[in-house]
């Protein structure tokens, strides 16, 4: 089932998905989260981070790869920014570092800047299910906390070495937000 090649992290049926969909609105569906874009933080170094174009996903190679989490470069901002998203009820939200300032006495917010709608509402809901299925009984299992819900997603990448990937070195990540249905905290761990 799609709930399950998300739960289990299965490659082969990330990559059904994404020939089903095609290049173009694969990619379309990557960029509404933010990947391949600055996100506007306000820090010096802040990077795009690399995102394949609809020409090279021609090649299914390509689409493969993308579905996987290969063949791009995400920052972890991103990937923070990416999972809020989903526990924003589906609005991408420019990240900040302070909330507010308080100086003298006065309390200084920094205002809450809606970049865009990544996906609707109900499919924010649908997918903050399954991410906490992931949690419950998928590949985040360590992640679960006595008392909460909590959604997630787990991530691994082989490490490239060389100019080639390894077998044996590996990435791992675990990126997600607690309580899953009234969030306070998203968490990203590399």
């Amino acid at each position: 089932s799609f709930d399950d090649v998300i739960v289990r992290s299965s490659n082969v049926g990330a990559i059904q998905i994404a020939l089903a969909l095609g290049p173009e609105r694969l990619l379309r569906y990557v960029r509404r989260f933010g990947f391949g874009e600055a996100l506007g933080l306000d820090l010096a170094g802040q990077q795009r981070g690399i995102m394949p174009s609809v020409q090279s996903l021609a090649e299914e190679r390509q689409m493969a790869s993308l579905s996987m989490g290969y063949a791009v470069g995400v920052t972890a901002i991103q990937m923070a920014t990416a999972a809020s998203a989903i526990a924003n009820g589906g609005l991408l939200i420019r990240p900040r570092l302070v909330r507010a300032v308080i100086h003298d006495g006065m309390r200084a917010e920094s205002p809450r800047r809606i970049v865009r709608r990544a996906i609707s509402e109900t499919t924010a809901a649908e997918l903050t299910e399954i991410m906490e299925q992931v949690v419950q009984r998928g590949t985040a299992r360590r992640a679960q906390i006595k008392g909460y819900r909590v959604a997630g997603k787990t991530g691994t990448a082989e490490k490239l070495v060389d100019g080639v990937y390894s077998n044996s070195d590996h990435y791992a990540s675990f990126v997600g937000f607690v309580p899953a249905w009234n969030p306070r905290f998203t968490v990203l761990v590399m």
